[in-house]
């Protein structure tokens, strides 16, 4: 091993993040996710009460389709 990596070898990110911030973008993408076999979701909130807190940003990725980061404020 290298310096600080943790493998020998470069790791890039082949995926495509868009950053989605309003219903009609978030409409216009979600087609592609229709019809992936698999897709993976990730929620991010203000906190882990789930009476007063709220979601903040949702993630989803499939790997037909690009990486949706959604703001939900």
């Amino acid at each position: 091993m290298t310096g600080n990596l943790l493998f020998d070898f470069p790791i890039e990110s082949k995926s495509e993040y868009q950053y989605i911030n309003s219903s009609t973008e978030l409409e216009a993408k979600l087609s592609s996710y229709l019809t992936a076999d698999e897709i993976g979701l990730d929620i991010e909130t203000t906190g882990l009460d789930p009476y007063q807190n709220r979601i903040r940003l949702l993630q989803l990725s499939s790997r037909d389709a690009p990486n949706l980061l959604i703001d939900a404020y």
